[in-house]
Protein backbone atom coordinates (compact mmCIF):
# COMPACT_ATOMS: atom_id res chain seq x y z
CA UNK A 1 0.00 0.00 0.00
CA UNK A 2 3.04 2.31 -0.10
CA UNK A 3 3.21 2.36 -3.89
CA UNK A 4 1.08 4.19 -6.41
CA UNK A 5 -1.07 2.47 -9.02
CA UNK A 6 1.37 3.71 -11.67
CA UNK A 7 4.22 1.92 -9.89
CA UNK A 8 2.22 -1.29 -9.54
CA UNK A 9 1.17 -1.28 -13.21
CA UNK A 10 4.73 -0.47 -14.30
CA UNK A 11 5.90 -3.67 -12.55
CA UNK A 12 3.06 -5.57 -14.27
CA UNK A 13 4.19 -4.16 -17.63
CA UNK A 14 7.79 -5.21 -16.97
CA UNK A 15 6.52 -8.72 -16.25
CA UNK A 16 4.62 -8.68 -19.56
CA UNK A 17 7.83 -7.61 -21.37
CA UNK A 18 9.78 -10.49 -19.78
CA UNK A 19 7.01 -12.91 -20.69
CA UNK A 20 6.99 -11.70 -24.32
CA UNK A 21 10.76 -12.32 -24.45
CA UNK A 22 10.23 -15.87 -23.09
CA UNK A 23 12.32 -15.00 -20.03
CA UNK A 24 11.86 -16.81 -16.75
CA UNK A 25 9.24 -14.91 -14.80
CA UNK A 26 10.40 -13.99 -11.33
CA UNK A 27 8.52 -11.94 -8.77
CA UNK A 28 9.34 -8.24 -8.88
CA UNK A 29 10.31 -6.36 -5.77
CA UNK A 30 9.43 -2.71 -5.67
CA UNK A 31 11.99 -0.40 -4.07
CA UNK A 32 10.92 3.04 -2.89
CA UNK A 33 13.67 5.61 -2.72
CA UNK A 34 12.04 8.99 -2.28
CA UNK A 35 12.26 12.32 -0.52
CA UNK A 36 9.62 14.97 -0.92
CA UNK A 37 10.38 18.51 -1.97
CA UNK A 38 13.58 17.73 -3.85
CA UNK A 39 15.02 18.71 -7.20
CA UNK A 40 16.44 16.59 -10.03
CA UNK A 41 19.97 17.79 -9.17
CA UNK A 42 19.78 16.11 -5.75
CA UNK A 43 19.44 12.69 -7.39
CA UNK A 44 22.55 12.82 -9.61
CA UNK A 45 26.21 12.32 -8.69
CA UNK A 46 28.16 15.55 -8.25
CA UNK A 47 30.69 14.34 -10.82
CA UNK A 48 28.08 14.65 -13.59
CA UNK A 49 26.64 17.88 -12.20
CA UNK A 50 30.07 19.50 -12.14
CA UNK A 51 31.06 18.20 -15.59
CA UNK A 52 29.24 21.05 -17.33
CA UNK A 53 27.02 18.73 -19.38
CA UNK A 54 23.97 20.91 -18.78
CA UNK A 55 23.62 24.68 -18.90
CA UNK A 56 21.00 26.60 -16.99
CA UNK A 57 17.68 27.27 -18.66
CA UNK A 58 18.96 30.49 -20.22
CA UNK A 59 22.05 28.78 -21.68
CA UNK A 60 24.44 30.11 -19.03
CA UNK A 61 26.78 28.10 -16.84
CA UNK A 62 25.14 25.71 -14.42
CA UNK A 63 25.68 26.69 -10.77
CA UNK A 64 25.14 23.71 -8.41
CA UNK A 65 24.89 25.99 -5.36
CA UNK A 66 21.63 27.39 -6.74
CA UNK A 67 19.96 24.00 -6.35
CA UNK A 68 20.78 23.18 -2.75
CA UNK A 69 18.27 23.09 0.04
CA UNK A 70 19.16 23.99 3.59
CA UNK A 71 19.28 20.26 4.40
CA UNK A 72 20.31 18.66 1.08
CA UNK A 73 23.20 19.47 -1.23
CA UNK A 74 23.15 18.74 -4.95
CA UNK A 75 24.08 15.08 -5.40
CA UNK A 76 23.28 14.25 -1.77
CA UNK A 77 20.31 11.98 -2.39
CA UNK A 78 22.13 10.12 -5.15
CA UNK A 79 24.86 9.17 -2.69
CA UNK A 80 22.48 8.16 0.07
CA UNK A 81 19.39 6.83 -1.70
CA UNK A 82 20.46 5.62 -5.17
CA UNK A 83 24.10 4.50 -4.98
CA UNK A 84 23.38 1.85 -2.26
CA UNK A 85 21.06 0.05 -4.71
CA UNK A 86 23.47 -0.03 -7.68
CA UNK A 87 24.55 -3.57 -6.75
CA UNK A 88 21.02 -4.81 -7.46
CA UNK A 89 19.71 -5.85 -10.86
CA UNK A 90 16.73 -3.75 -11.81
CA UNK A 91 14.27 -4.00 -14.70
CA UNK A 92 13.12 -0.38 -14.78
CA UNK A 93 12.68 2.87 -12.87
CA UNK A 94 9.91 5.38 -12.36
CA UNK A 95 10.63 9.03 -11.67
CA UNK A 96 8.10 11.08 -9.70
CA UNK A 97 9.51 14.59 -9.57
CA UNK A 98 9.58 17.86 -11.38
CA UNK A 99 7.35 20.24 -9.51
CA UNK A 100 10.27 21.53 -7.43
CA UNK A 101 12.23 22.44 -10.55
CA UNK A 102 9.30 24.34 -12.07
CA UNK A 103 10.60 27.71 -10.82
CA UNK A 104 13.60 27.24 -13.14
CA UNK A 105 11.31 27.22 -16.18
CA UNK A 106 10.55 30.40 -18.09
CA UNK A 107 7.02 31.48 -17.31
CA UNK A 108 4.53 32.59 -19.89
CA UNK A 109 4.99 36.22 -18.78
CA UNK A 110 8.80 36.28 -18.96
CA UNK A 111 10.82 37.56 -21.90
CA UNK A 112 11.76 35.44 -24.88
CA UNK A 113 14.69 33.07 -24.34
CA UNK A 114 16.82 32.03 -27.31
CA UNK A 115 14.16 33.54 -29.60
CA UNK A 116 11.54 31.06 -28.38
CA UNK A 117 8.21 31.65 -26.71
CA UNK A 118 9.22 31.34 -23.07
CA UNK A 119 5.96 29.70 -22.03
CA UNK A 120 6.03 27.08 -24.77
CA UNK A 121 7.27 23.50 -24.86
CA UNK A 122 10.91 24.55 -24.43
CA UNK A 123 10.23 26.65 -21.31
CA UNK A 124 11.97 24.06 -19.14
CA UNK A 125 15.00 23.65 -21.34
CA UNK A 126 16.01 21.52 -24.27
CA UNK A 127 18.01 18.33 -24.65
CA UNK A 128 19.24 19.57 -28.04
CA UNK A 129 20.54 22.80 -26.45
CA UNK A 130 21.76 20.99 -23.29
CA UNK A 131 19.75 23.38 -21.13
CA UNK A 132 17.52 23.29 -18.08
CA UNK A 133 15.43 20.53 -16.59
CA UNK A 134 15.21 18.68 -19.91
CA UNK A 135 18.99 18.26 -19.99
CA UNK A 136 19.17 17.43 -16.27
CA UNK A 137 16.53 14.73 -16.73
CA UNK A 138 18.42 13.17 -19.66
CA UNK A 139 21.59 13.35 -17.59
CA UNK A 140 19.86 11.60 -14.67
CA UNK A 141 18.51 8.80 -16.87
CA UNK A 142 21.88 8.25 -18.58
CA UNK A 143 23.73 8.26 -15.24
CA UNK A 144 21.33 5.82 -13.60
CA UNK A 145 21.35 3.45 -16.58
CA UNK A 146 25.15 3.52 -16.66
CA UNK A 147 25.42 2.88 -12.91
CA UNK A 148 23.03 -0.05 -12.86
CA UNK A 149 24.43 -1.74 -15.97
CA UNK A 150 28.15 -1.40 -15.20
CA UNK A 151 28.29 -5.16 -14.53
CA UNK A 152 27.51 -7.02 -17.77
CA UNK A 153 24.52 -9.35 -17.62
CA UNK A 154 22.76 -7.46 -14.82
CA UNK A 155 20.50 -4.49 -15.52
CA UNK A 156 19.81 -3.75 -19.17
CA UNK A 157 21.74 -0.58 -20.14
CA UNK A 158 18.55 0.76 -21.73
CA UNK A 159 16.10 -0.34 -19.02
CA UNK A 160 12.68 1.38 -19.16
CA UNK A 161 12.63 4.69 -17.34
CA UNK A 162 9.15 6.11 -16.80
CA UNK A 163 8.41 9.74 -15.99
CA UNK A 164 5.37 10.49 -13.85
CA UNK A 165 4.46 14.17 -14.00
CA UNK A 166 3.35 15.93 -10.86
CA UNK A 167 1.60 19.28 -10.86
CA UNK A 168 3.63 22.02 -9.24
CA UNK A 169 2.14 24.42 -6.72
CA UNK A 170 -0.95 22.34 -5.95
CA UNK A 171 -2.11 20.09 -3.16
Amino acid sequence: NQFSAACWHFAEHLTDIAEAKNETIVPFGLVASHWGGTMVEHWQPNSTLNAGVCKNNSGGDYAPWQNGRWDIDSGGLYNGMVRPFLNMTIRGALWYQGENNVFQCHGANSTLQHGRDSGGPLACGSIADSTGYACMMKNLIDTWREGWSVEPGTSDPSFPFGLVSLAGGTS
